[in-house]
């Protein structure tokens, strides 16, 4: 890693590292560059029975899901052709299933579960996914809990 400052005296050479060793070095810090093109399914909301308590599988509550497909987007925006874009009707219907299936007891598995479909109908794709559980049985004041995780599918 770079650490000292330029001196005169140094040799030039010394100052600079390969590009393929900064780009490992940055690797461990930064999350991989995805494609550029983003479509967002923001703030989705659904009634479901997910959790570890008995109660919460009884009850049911708000689980909130933000979902990002990243990829190249240029076919459909250049064609203006639905069969060269995402159909985010689609997706949206992909995610209300997911989570109206069997229950999860962890959001992780809900997620994971909901990143599985998603991919698997879009690949290839990048995405990330969040779900939100505003109210956890929990006795303490907060805004709920996120999970948020980043998967790729070829």
């Amino acid at each position: 890693m770079i650490i000292r400052q330029y001196n005169q005296q140094d040799s030039p050479k010394q100052d600079f590292m390969r590009c393929d060793t900064v780009a490992l070095l940055l690797s461990r810090f930064y999350i991989p560059a995805m494609p550029n093109d983003v479509l967002r399914l923001r703030n989705m909301r659904f009634f479901a029975y997910h959790g570890l308590f008995p109660e919460e599988n009884a009850l049911g509550q708000l689980y909130e899901i933000d979902l990002e497909l990243y990829g190249d987007f240029r076919r459909a925006g250049l064609e203006d052709n639905i069969d060269a874009a995402i159909n985010y009707p689609e997706v949206y219907a992909l995610v209300s299933a997911a989570v109206n299936d069997k229950p999860c007891k962890l959001v992780e598995a809900l997620a994971e579960r909901i990143a599985g479909k998603v991919g698997a109908h879009c690949a290839p794709i990048e995405l990330v996914i969040r779900v939100r559980k505003p109210n956890p049985p929990v006795a303490a004041h907060f805004d709920g809990i996120e999970v948020e995780m980043h998967r790729s599918y070829d």
